[in-house]
């Protein structure tokens, strides 16, 4: 009987700590914006999309080439990076069947995925996307 009357007031304890602190509901991060706005066809240019995490050494080693074309497609492709780190990550990664990262789709202007690369891709490989992308009207 003390063992009920104990667990029965642990139990209104907790019951009165989650009322008090209900869960916040944390905003999306803006990249996830930009990924439905890609989706949608509303970036009026294509998009690469790079699912990574900090975790991941080959992300780490890819992630200076990214930044170079980042930088070389400036006001042209739209780059979008995903942490798949995340917890709300996991649906996108599931939409675009992520099972490992690096992972990259490309968007076209008018929001269709036109291809998808995996692991250490190549600067070229990424390269001759990006032109085939830009090149389309």
């Amino acid at each position: 009987m003390l063992k009920a009357s104990i667990f029965a007031a642990l139990a209104l304890v907790m019951l009165a700590a989650c009322a008090s602190n209900p869960p916040t509901t944390q905003p999306l991060p803006r990249n996830f914006a930009l990924l439905q706005e890609a989706e949608a066809g509303k970036l009026a240019m294509p998009a690469l999309v790079e699912f990574y995490s900090d975790y991941c050494m080959s992300c780490r080693i890819i992630r200076g080439e990214i930044g170079v074309l980042d930088r070389q497609y400036d006001g042209r492709v739209k780059f979008i990076y995903i942490d798949t780190e995340l917890p709300a990550t996991q649906p996108l990664m599931a939409k675009y069947n992520v099972r490992g990262v690096p992972a990259f789709a490309f968007i076209d202007r008018r929001g269709s995925v036109v291809s998808t690369a995996f692991g250490l891709s190549g600067e070229q490989t990424i390269t001759h996307t990006l032109n085939l992308l830009t090149a389309q009207p």
